[in-house]
C-alpha cells in the first residue's frame, strides 16, 4: 500500500496547496488540526516548494513586529516583516495552539486583516502598510483528543478553546482538514520522512519542483483574468443552496459565521479561476467547479461534524460494529431532521469504508426498519 493511500487526507491537502498558489489577488487558507506526527509538516513542506514567496514562524518566538514589520515616521525607512514578505505567496505557522493568550489575540487579529484586506499595518506612529495578499496556512493540535460535551459552550466554542483559533479566523478559512490519531497514518509519516532524510532531496525531484513554480507563474500571468460563463456561475449556486440545505441553516444560526455563505461562495469562485489557469485556460468550466468541490466539501463536512459534536476521527470507522454503532448512535442523538437514509449517514459521518447495506442494518439495530422509500425515523431513537 502507498502513502498516497494510507495519507488521503495528507495528499488532499498538499493537492489544495497547489491550487492555492495558482490563485490571483485573495488568497486561500488553509488549517490543519491534528496531533503530532501525522504529517501536517509534509504540507507546510509542499507550499514552501510550489509557492511564488514563502515565510515561517514560530508562535513561542515569533513577534507582532516580525509578523507585519515596522516603520519610522519620516516614512524613510521600512522594514517589512514575515507576512509582508511572503507577499503573493505563502505564510506558515506550526503549533499555533502553543501561543499564548495575548499573542494569540494579537496574532489573529493581523490574520482576519491580512484575509480580508490583503494588507497589513504596523504600530508605529508612521503606520506604516504593507501589501499582503498571502495565503495563511496554520496547524494546531487539540489539548484533548477526546471532545468533551458541555451544558454551557457549544460545540465551537469547545472547538476554538481547544485549538486557540477564534471563530473570525476559522470562519475565513478555505481548506480546513482535521487529521486523525492513527498508528498507521504515523507510522507512514516516519517512514517517509526517515527515507526522505537518508537519500536527501533528489536532483531530478528538486528539478521537477522547479519546473512547477516555474509553470504556476507562467499560469498566473497568462491567465490573470478567468471568465466565468453563466452556467459555471449557475453550477456554484446550486452547490451553494445545496450545503445550505445539508446543513439546515446552521450559519445562520451561529452569528459568529456571519456572511458565510457569502463568503464561501467567494472563495469557491478564487478556486474555479485558481484550477482554469492550472489547466492553462482562460474561460472555467463546470469540470473545474468539480474539481474544487471536494476541498469545499472537506470543510464544510468539519464544521456539520463539529456542530454535531460528534467524533470526526476517521480510524474508528474500521472499529468493530459495537463501536460503529456507537458512533452512528452518537452522531444521530445531535440529529437535527425526523428521518434519515444510510445514505445520509455514510456522508455525513464520514463512514466511507463501510458500505451501504453495513449501514442500513446499524440503522435497523438502532431505529427499526426503515420505510419503502429508506427512510429511517429518527424521532423514534432515544
Amino acid at each position: 500500500m502507498t502513502s498516497r493511500e494510507i495519507l488521503p487526507i495528507q495528499t488532499e491537502a498538499i493537492s489544495f496547496q497547489i491550487l492555492a498558489a495558482a490563485t490571483e489577488g485573495p488568497r486561500a487558507h488553509t488549517l490543519l488540526i491534528g496531533p503530532p506526527g501525522v504529517g501536517k509538516s509534509l504540507i507546510h513542506k509542499a507550499a514552501e516548494m510550489v509557492q511564488a514567496a514563502y515565510a515561517f514562524a514560530m508562535p513561542t518566538k515569533a513577534t507582532e513586529a516580525g509578523l507585519i514589520g515596522s516603520g519610522h515616521s519620516n516614512g524613510r525607512h521600512r522594514s517589512p516583516g514575515l507576512i509582508p514578505m511572503a507577499h503573493t505567496g505563502a505564510f506558515s505557522v506550526e503549533d499555533f495552539n502553543q501561543a499564548n493568550s495575548v499573542k494569540n489575540q494579537r496574532f489573529c487579529a493581523t490574520f482576519t486583516h491580512v484575509m480580508a484586506e490583503g494588507k497589513v499595518s504596523d504600530a508605529s506612529v508612521s503606520r506604516t502598510t504593507y501589501e499582503a495578499q498571502v495565503s495563511i496556512i496554520l496547524d494546531a493540535n487539540r489539548k484533548s483528543d477526546v471532545r468533551r460535551k458541555s451544558s454551557n459552550k457549544s460545540g465551537f466554542d469547545r472547538v476554538v478553546e481547544d485549538i486557540g483559533i477564534p471563530m473570525n479566523v476559522l470562519s475565513r478559512m478555505t481548506y480546513v482538514a482535521e487529521i486523525p490519531r492513527d498508528a498507521k497514518t504515523q507510522i507512514a509519516v516516519t517512514i517517509d520522512v526517515i527515507t526522505a532524510h537518508k537519500g536527501g532531496v533528489s536532483p531530478a525531484i528538486t528539478e521537477k519542483v522547479r519546473q512547477l513554480k516555474v509553470y504556476l507563474a507562467m499560469m498566473r500571468d497568462r491567465h490573470a483574468l478567468i471568465t466565468l460563463p453563466d452556467d459555471v456561475l449557475k453550477n456554484i449556486s446550486k452547490r451553494l443552496l445545496d450545503i445550505c440545505n445539508s446543513t439546515e441553516s446552521h450559519f445562520d444560526r451561529h452569528h459568529e459565521f456571519g456572511d458565510f455563505m457569502a463568503r464561501l461562495g467567494k472563495q469557491m469562485i478564487m478556486l474555479v479561476e485558481a484550477h482554469a489557469r492550472l489547466q492553462n485556460r482562460d474561460v472555467a468550466t463546470i469540470a473545474d467547479v468539480d474539481a474544487i468541490y471536494p476541498f469545499v466539501w472537506r470543510k464544510i463536512d468539519w464544521i456539520k461534524q463539529t456542530l454535531f459534536g460528534g467524533q470526526v476521527e476517521e480510524a474508528v470507522v474500521n472499529a468493530n460494529e459495537p463501536a460503529r454503532r456507537k458512533l452512528i448512535a452518537l452522531f444521530l442523538s445531535r440529529f437535527r431532521r425526523p428521518t434519515c437514509t444510510a445514505r445520509q449517514i455514510k456522508r455525513e459521518i464520514g463512514l466511507f469504508s463501510a458500505t451501504l447495506s453495513t449501514i442500513e442494518q446499524d440503522l435497523t439495530a438502532l431505529l427499526g426498519a426503515p420505510d419503502d422509500k429508506g427512510q429511517f425515523q429518527v424521532v423514534t431513537h432515544a
